[in-house]
């Protein structure tokens, strides 16, 4: 709960954005490393569900069209992953669907995690159920 952001109504978006909003300030901060950067910037979405999906592409979109443009320092220093328990993402669509839409974040450098499940969250790691532990 401490280092995780729920997005199930307006106020958790409001709060997904404001966090988002002070990552990319404290990116631009005088004396950040660039290995301090790149966990700064390193955005992780755990469901590969419609919203998770949904999510994933909206802020791949905020970042190239908004935050680029407000902060070209930052251009092509954030990352997008994407974790779902399933093989890929949106399980329950259509396979052309599915397979759109892994396709486009694979053009989009979003990466697309599968049989992931997420065990624990730490303040810029991340920890599967293979004990693998995905740090920034």
């Amino acid at each position: 709960m401490e280092h995780a952001r729920f997005l199930k109504d307006v106020r958790e978006a409001r709060a997904i954005r404001k966090q988002l909003l002070n990552c990319l300030e404290l990116a631009c901060m005088p004396g950040v490393t660039p290995e301090e950067r790149k966990k700064i910037l390193s955005f992780r979405i755990v469901g590969g569900g419609p919203t998770g999906v949904e999510f994933a592409a909206e802020l791949h979109d905020f970042i190239t069209e908004d935050v680029y443009r407000l902060y070209p320092q930052l251009k092509d220093q954030v990352t997008i992953s994407l974790y779902d328990t399933a093989p890929g993402i949106l399980g329950g669509f259509d396979g052309s669907l599915r397979e759109y839409a892994e396709r486009k974040f694979a053009r989009d450098g979003v990466t697309v995690k599968g049989n992931s499940r997420v065990t624990a969250v730490g303040r810029d790691w991340i920890e599967l159920q293979d004990g693998e532990r995905g740090e920034s």
